[in-house]
C-alpha cells in the first residue's frame, strides 16, 4: 500500500543519511560500540568513560549525554528507556510526522534501540519560548485539554476571547503541524505540557526535545494510559 511504501522510502533517506554521518566520522567515539555491551549499567560505564561527553539529563528510563555541540546521546538504562527510545524513532520517521517541530535524530541503535543519537536542543524557560514563538505557552496547555484536536482548539481560543492569536499564520501552521504528528503517531499530550520538554536548536527552531512516552509506552511502563 501507499503507506508501506514511503515508509519504506523514508527508511531508505534515513539509512543513507546515516551512512553519510558516519563516513564524516566526527564524533569522539562510535556509538555502535554500544551494541556491544551487555546490561545497562555496563553501557553507563562505557559511556562515562568516554572523553568529550557532559551528562545533561538523568530520567527513569534514560540517561542523556551531551557528545558535542550539537548532538545528545539517550542512553535506554532499562526496558522502559528501550522502548521510549523505540518510540522517538517511530515518531521521527513517521510519513506524516512534521520533523521541524521535533529534535531530529541522527542515528540509533538497530539491535533494541538502546541508545539514539539525536540533535541537542537547548531547554528553555515559558517566557522563552514566547519569545521564540510568538505565543504563550498557555496555548500549548490547551491544545492538550482538547486531545490535540485542532478544530477543537481553535474553538476554545474563541470561548476564551484569544482567537485572534490564529490570525498569525506562524501559530496556525504549528498547531496544525502538531495536531497532525499527535494524531498520526500517538504522541503523548503529555510530553507537550512543559516547557521543560521543549529547547531551542541550533538552527533557532523551536523542538519538542523528548517525546519518546507515546500512549502505549505509557500504558505498558507506568499504567498511565491517556
Amino acid at each position: 500500500c501507499l503507506i508501506t511504501t514511503v515508509k519504506k522510502q523514508l527508511a531508505y533517506a534515513y539509512s543513507s543519511l546515516i551512512r553519510e554521518w558516519r563516513e564524516g566520522g566526527s564524533l569522539a567515539f562510535d556509538p555502535e560500540e554500544l551494541d556491544k555491551i551487555e546490561g545497562f549499567k555496563e553501557r553507563q560505564v562505557w559511556v562515562e568513560r568516554q572523553p568529550d561527553q557532559v551528562a545533561v539529563g538523568r530520567g527513569s528510563s534514560r540517561y542523556v549525554y551531551l557528545i558535542d555541540n550539537d548532538k545528545v546521546l539517550k542512553l535506554a538504562m532499562n526496558e522502559a528507556g528501550l522502548a521510549q527510545n523505540e518510540a522517538e524513532v517511530n515518531t521521527i520517521t513517521h510519513p506524516r510526522t512534521t520533523k521541524l517541530l521535533l529534535a531530529d535524530i541522527y542515528d540509533y541503535s538497530t539491535k533494541d534501540y538502546r541508545w539514539i543519537l539525536a540533535e541537542y536542543a537547548k531547554r528553555i524557560s515559558y517566557d522563552q519560548f514566547e519569545n521564540l514563538t510568538g505565543f504563550p505557552f498557555r496555548l500549548i496547555l490547551i491544545f492538550g485539554l482538547v486531545d490535540g484536536d485542532f478544530d477543537k482548539f481553535r474553538d476554545r481560543l474563541e470561548l476564551f476571547n484569544i482567537h485572534h492569536l490564529l490570525r498569525d499564520e506562524t501559530v496556525i501552521k504549528f498547531f496544525t503541524e502538531l495536531a497532525a504528528t499527535v494524531k498520526a503517531t500517538g504522541l503523548s499530550l503529555g510530553d507537550l505540557a512543559g516547557a521543560e520538554q521543549w529547547g531551542k536548536a541550533q538552527d533557532g527552531r523551536v523542538v519538542l526535545v523528548d517525546y519518546g512516552a507515546s500512549d502505549e509506552v505509557l500504558d505498558k511502563f507506568y499504567g498511565q494510559p491517556k
